[in-house]
């Protein structure tokens, strides 16, 4: 028999579960508000009984019966929170006191609820465990970082509070327009969630203004950052086959195409303790182009940022930019590609040194070594990192690849010289000589020249005090920012951005996308750092 304190600890967890690999007990004792040692005692208790376990790195995960056990909680709080709305409950109401009917209602009255909500239908009409559990998260985690009440004092309650819902639902489903409508009747997201429908999103992204954003920025600015320090992130360009979109754009022609082709690129100022992502700017072709840098930095600078470090993607590896670079006073860090000249003669020397390192980085299990390097006039330290895991995916994909194009090569009944070189990398193709068709059989000399390359990453910085860890870690939390950006480029492709006006409306939802950056960020964060 599980005590009532014992089911509110595990509905938490259940909860806690849904948005992250890992939960620990500091976690559930923030979310309860409980003092650290109350809740390792009630964790020891539940474990004694069989409803959950705790590995080595202190992770709580459920036994079979106590996942059963958890949800089974969590749905009857639903249940019953959904009932007391019928019934003209207010949401925070409902909720509260769900938390005091759930533990002793009986179970006859409990299943007269459920046909209630049910009413009749074959499906539970209270929302998704998953989507809540991350809308739930969500919500909290703005309002505890600072987020929501910085979103209240640039926009009104109600367009505040629309954000973090639209935030939510991106998170959640790894977009923003599709089927908004059809997710707000399933969450429950306070009162705010029933005014979004797919106009009134689109309307929201084209009033927001320039000087809402700076406000904004300049309030979580203040919020977050309180050394100053920063990391600069550059961001891959958005590619627009229409012109003028944001102001100030540079239109790049091409003679031999009759339409005109916009890049714009970004970078994303992110705080250097918490990582999470203070502002955004823009920029036309490269950092270092027309004054890009210096503009970019004075205006972080009036913003209250003082300490800059570049964190720079593959993109920008370029050793004819490493003159401008040197002579920049401030930390650069480079992610080098495999395709860099030296990179191989790197592994080759190395490669079996950073394979046998007994050093491995802290929350990253990949091996990492240190060498002392000169890149054109910049000096600094090269970290090799390997990752047995990923050089174990990446290989296992290239020969799921290549019996994809045996299949591919079989069913060939015409083809060119083009289309067979496609698989010159993995096979050794031989035309008949009759011309009748060809041979092939696969280059395994060759793969194991693309194999020995797998598992390896460089990254290249000035910065003499950065530790191996901190180094991954700029990259761990680019790629987060990088993806979400990525849904622009996705809406504007497929037309997917309905906005009345499209420059204003791409600024916008860009903002709104920036705020997904930030708690998708902290929940990173927690994760890594529980």
């Amino acid at each position: 028999m599980i005590h009532e304190s014992g089911e509110d600890y595990l509905e938490t967890i259940y909860i806690l579960n849904l948005a992250r690999s890992g939960v620990h007990a500091i976690d559930v004792a923030n979310e309860l508000n409980f003092s650290k040692p109350s809740v390792t005692r009630a964790l020891k208790i539940l474990k004694a009984n069989g409803y959950i376990v705790i590995d080595e790195d202190n992770h709580i995960t459920f036994t079979e019966g106590g996942l059963i056990k958890a949800k089974d909680v969590y749905e009857r709080h639903m249940n019953i929170t959904e009932f007391l709305k019928i019934c003209g409950v207010s949401d925070e109401n409902a909720s509260k006191d769900a938390c005091k009917l759930e533990h002793d209602i009986s179970v006859e009255t409990y299943e007269c609820i459920k046909n209630i909500v049910y009413n009749g239908s074959e499906e539970l009409n209270i929302p998704n465990l998953d989507e809540f559990g991350n809308a739930f998260l969500i919500s909290k985690l703005a309002k505890k970082i600072g987020l929501e009440n910085c979103l209240i004092n640039t926009f009104d309650d109600d367009t505040a509070h629309s954000i973090i819902a639209i935030v939510a639902y991106m998170i959640s489903n790894d977009c923003i327009m599709d089927d908004i409508e059809d997710w707000t009747k399933k969450i429950r997201f306070g009162e705010f969630t029933n005014k979004l429908t797919e106009e009134s999103v689109s309307k929201m992204f084209d009033e927001i203004t320039d000087d809402q954003i700076n406000q904004f920025f300049a309030e979580w600015i203040k919020t977050v950052s309180t050394t100053g320090d920063c990391i600069l992130y550059n961001i891959k360009p958005l590619l627009m086959n229409f012109v003028h979109i944001i102001e100030n754009q540079i239109n790049y022609f091409d003679e031999d195409e009759d339409f005109k082709e916009t890049m714009q690129n970004y970078c994303v100022f992110s705080d250097a303790k918490t990582r999470l992502p203070l502002y955004y700017d823009q920029y036309n072709g490269n950092l270092d182009y027309d004054n890009n840098f210096r503009r970019i930095v004075e205006k972080a600078n009036g913003s209250g940022i003082r300490k800059i470090n570049l964190v720079l993607d593959e993109e920008s590896f370029d050793e004819s930019n490493f003159e401008f670079y040197s002579n920049v006073d401030r930390p650069i860090t480079f992610k080098i590609p495999a395709t860099w000249s030296e990179a191989q003669n790197i592994r080759e020397q190395y490669g079996d040194a950073v394979v046998k390192a007994k050093y491995k980085v802290p929350n990253y299990n990949v091996n990492c070594i240190t060498i002392n390097k000169q890149i054109s006039n910049l000096k600094g330290r090269l970290f090799l990192y390997f990752d047995l895991a990923k050089k174990a995916t990446a290989t296992h994909s290239r020969f799921d690849l290549i019996e994809e194009m045996k299949v591919e090569l079989e069913g060939m009944e015409s083809y060119s010289e083009t289309e067979l070189g496609i698989y010159s990398n993995y096979f050794i193709i031989t035309k008949n000589e009759d011309d009748s068709g060809f041979s092939y059989k696969v280059n395994y000399d060759a793969i194991d020249d693309l194999i020995k390359d797998d598992g390896y990453y460089y990254i290249f910085t000035n910065d003499m005090s950065a530790t191996p860890e901190e180094i991954i870690g700029y990259y761990d939390f680019k790629e987060i920012i990088s993806d979400l950006f990525e849904q622009i480029n996705y809406d504007i492709d497929e037309t997917d951005l309905l906005a009345p006006n499209k420059e204003t409306g791409i600024k916008g939802k860009l903002f709104v996308i920036f705020i997904a950056t930030i708690l998708k960020t902290e929940l990173t964060n927690r994760q890594l750092c529980p």
